[in-house]
């Protein structure tokens, strides 16, 4: 699955907007723009099967890795 657009209205501090993602998506913005709001309106989308892992990583895990 690829996401191309995404559209919201009313949801968090988005009263209406829409987002085109290009082939690779970084999104680096500044702070106080819709980073967190973005990520929480395409968890939504994809449902909670998306969100699981089977260990969540947390900053230690993360370092760990080589």
């Amino acid at each position: 699955m690829k996401i191309r657009r995404l559209e919201l209205a009313s949801f968090r501090s988005v009263a209406e907007g829409e987002i085109v993602f290009p082939g690779h998506p970084v999104n680096n913005s500044r702070n106080s723009v819709g980073k967190s709001t973005l990520c929480e309106a395409l968890g939504l989308l994809l449902g909670p099967d998306h969100l699981s892992r089977s260990k969540s990583i947390d900053e230690h895990g993360y370092l760990e890795r080589h």
